[in-house]
């Protein structure tokens, strides 16, 4: 049989979303959909198939490879279904995938991606601690009269005691108090130049994705708060404030 090595580069390489490149470029990771668990995968000795996304993960047992024109290939197998996993190969390093998802036909495009993914995500993990320490380095407690304490403690994990109103105000659901902090996202450039940055307290009750943010801004005594809506963040940057926002002052050292 003829070498064929489009192919070859189809089952030899782990493709990666189209979006971990452009999230490099930017220099904005979101680690909730960036990572060495994500991409589309082709193990030849098993004949499997892995899709994994951040809101779906399927692996498909295939029995062939069809070459069915110039560079379109179709996995096809009972374990699959009708019309298979068509592949695109539009170039060495870039595909378009088709499948089937229920009773959606989706349609993705990845890349071959050579920059070593770990290493990526642990530098974005170090920036996020990073700016935890300017916290830490300042107070390990935080105090408002009205809305409690909140306790830096070990790791990246908070507790936050006696936040009175915040919890039927802003937070997604009933919370016990105990989470995550978190710095994913990003100042656009318009507040760049009033705000340090904005700092996200995600609870043990909340998914991966949720998170409650506020802006905000040291000063001598304490920090300011400025809640910001989800609808307020878009691609990863705060884009928008609230005409009459929620802010809130804690001093250093607890109230």
């Amino acid at each position: 049989m003829a070498r064929d090595p489009m192919l070859e580069a189809l089952q030899e390489t782990a493709w990666r979303p189209e979006y971990f490149r452009e999230m490099v470029n930017k220099g904005r990771i979101d680690l909730t959909s960036f990572g060495p668990q994500f991409g589309f995968f082709v193990d030849t000795e098993t004949k499997q198939v892995r899709l994994v996304t951040s809101r779906r993960r399927q692996s498909y047992r295939y029995e062939r490879i069809e070459n069915v024109g110039a560079n379109r290939y179709v996995f096809e197998g009972p374990d699959i279904g009708v019309g298979g996993i068509r592949v695109n190969m539009q170039s060495r390093k870039r595909i378009v995938l088709t499948y089937s998802w229920g009773d959606q036909l989706l349609r993705s495009i990845y890349i071959d991606f050579p920059e070593e993914i770990e290493e990526i995500v642990t530098e974005e993990r170090e920036r996020r601690e990073r700016l935890l320490d300017t916290f830490r380095s300042r107070s390990r407690v935080f105090g408002s009269t009205a809305y409690g304490n909140i306790y830096l403690e070990e790791g990246m994990r908070f507790r936050w005691e006696n936040y009175g109103r915040l919890g039927e105000q802003i937070f997604l659901k009933r919370v016990r108090g105990s989470g995550d902090v978190d710095f994913a996202y990003y100042l656009s450039d318009s507040l760049a130049a009033s705000f340090d940055g904005v700092i996200t307290f995600r609870f043990d009750e909340y998914s991966s994705d949720e998170g409650t943010s506020f802006l905000f801004t040291f000063d001598s005594a304490g920090v300011r708060f400025e809640y910001i809506r989800p609808q307020g963040i878009a691609d990863l940057e705060v884009v928008r404030r609230d005409s009459s926002p929620l802010v809130i002052y804690f001093s250093f050292g607890g109230s």
